[in-house]
């Protein structure tokens, strides 16, 4: 038996009752439904030929040429009106918008063009300050200035060598200038004749020999604690100084026995503990002068012609010879 779906609620039925009403889809209080064909349930869109002639000669005549002329002409003249209108607005000198703010607008600041001559004078450099020479002072009166030092060549030699030694070399000429510094075990001078300086003040050393100082000679040494000696006369005017204290100085003279150790107008000062001269101190315008660390000794055999020899010091052993009537042997004062 051939059966048929209910197009409402899809129940399968008899295909002889398919124009009955639908036993699920009515109930007693609706009406029976209308039976609709499947196909009445697709929708359909409009036709859009619907209601146009079928033939083209049912249509409205086209506008004639000149309508579109006219259409043309409009559209040029508000165009022009419309770029009229733009200009005429921006002729207008109006003032700004209120709610605008108005920021002036600042350049920069260029630097100024300068001339050569002014551009060579600001890059040139300060002239270099000239210091007035130092005013050279003199001394008081009643002080009294050393003797000047020769004026000449001066050779700085220094030494580190505690244990080392160093022998000046020979044949100084006048006017030249040796300065020795540093340390040194032993440093012997030949002979210091013509002149020459040897200043040996900046110079520690432990032995001192010297062998002759003459012709108007200059010789300073530094020996705390050291041993000086002297093997040959100191005359001719020279000048020489010790400082050797806690230390001893010796003057063997020329001749060693009996001779003469200070002569010929020479300047000597010596500052020791122990100071011993094997001969005379003599001579015109000769002075020595002998400082002694306390408890020192000094001896000298005699003084003669018109020397003068002063001494100091705590307590100190001083034994002196022959003293002639013109010479000056006395405490310094």
């Amino acid at each position: 038996m051939a059966t048929v779906a209910c197009p409402g609620c899809g129940l399968p039925r008899d295909a002889h009752s398919a124009g009955a009403p639908c036993p699920v889809c009515v109930t007693a209080d609706a009406p029976a439904r209308a039976i609709v064909p499947a196909t009445a349930l697709v929708r359909s869109e409009p036709d859009p030929t619907a209601g146009l002639p079928a033939d083209s000669r049912h249509l409205p005549p086209a506008p004639p040429a000149r309508a579109g002329w006219l259409a043309a002409l409009a559209f040029l003249g508000g165009a022009l009106v419309g770029v009229a209108g733009t200009v005429g607005v921006r002729s207008l000198d109006l003032p700004p918008h209120p709610s605008a703010e108005q920021r002036p607008i600042v350049l920069p600041k260029a630097d100024p063009v300068l001339p050569r001559s002014e551009l060579s004078a600001a890059i040139a450099p300060h002239p270099r300050a000239v210091l007035p020479r130092p005013i050279a002072v003199a001394p008081e009166p009643h002080a009294k200035a050393p003797p000047p030092l020769p004026i000449g060549r001066v050779t700085v030699v220094e030494f580190n060598e505690p244990d080392g030694a160093y022998t000046v070399p020979l044949g100084l000429r006048k006017g030249e200038h040796i300065v020795l510094k540093g340390k040194l075990k032993t440093l012997r001078v030949s002979g210091l004749t013509a002149g020459g300086t040897i200043d040996a003040t900046a110079l520690e050393v432990s032995t001192v020999s010297v062998s002759k100082v003459d012709g108007g000679a200059v010789l300073k040494l530094n020996a705390p604690r050291g041993q000086v000696q002297f093997t040959s006369k100191i005359g001719g005017g020279s000048r020489v100084e010790v400082f050797a204290p806690e230390g001893d100085v010796r003057f063997f003279g020329m001749p060693a026995k009996g001779g003469v150790s200070i002569d010929g107008g020479a300047a000597v000062s010596v500052t020791a503990r122990f100071i011993d001269l094997k001969g005379d101190i003599t001579g015109t315008g000769t002075k020595a002068t002998f400082a002694l660390s306390k408890s020192g000794a000094l001896k000298v055999p005699g003084v003669g012609g018109t020397a003068v020899v002063e001494y100091s010091g705590a307590r100190p052993d001083v034994t002196v010879g022959n003293v002639a009537p013109t010479a000056n042997f006395r405490p310094a004062p």
